[in-house]
């Protein structure tokens, strides 16, 4: 037969029913929202000039390069931290690994189109 026939019968019924309907909506809508929001975030893809170039700049030692958008759009306001990793013997002759946060001379920009 199905499900047709099957409603509610009298006021508080049909509250509970509506109230469980709404609330089943809402948690669909809530978690669909999670779920696309989780999904749909945009991640950069980003590509590094083949070469670097070490030089002094402004008084100091300098390490250059360039990067571009590799995908068809254009970023909006884009940050960019640089960490250089050097491996370097402590003073028991063994390689550790140190991270060293690099100042940019620019670490925001307004635009960074695909070209």
């Amino acid at each position: 037969m199905g499900y047709g026939a099957v409603s509610p019968i009298g006021v508080w019924s049909g509250v509970v029913s509506s109230i469980e309907a709404f609330l089943g909506l809402l948690s669909f809508s809530f978690v669909a929202g999670l779920i696309y929001g989780r999904f749909s975030r945009p991640k950069p893809s980003l590509k590094f000039s083949d070469h670097i170039v070490f030089r002094k700049f402004k008084g100091g030692n300098a390490i250059m390069f360039r990067l571009m958008n590799r995908k068809n759009n254009a970023m909006i306001q884009p940050k960019a931290s640089v960490t250089l990793t050097l491996s370097e013997k402590d003073t028991h002759g063994s390689y550790v690994r140190r991270l060293y946060q690099l100042s940019l001379e620019r670490e925001k920009i307004t635009y960074l189109p695909t070209t």
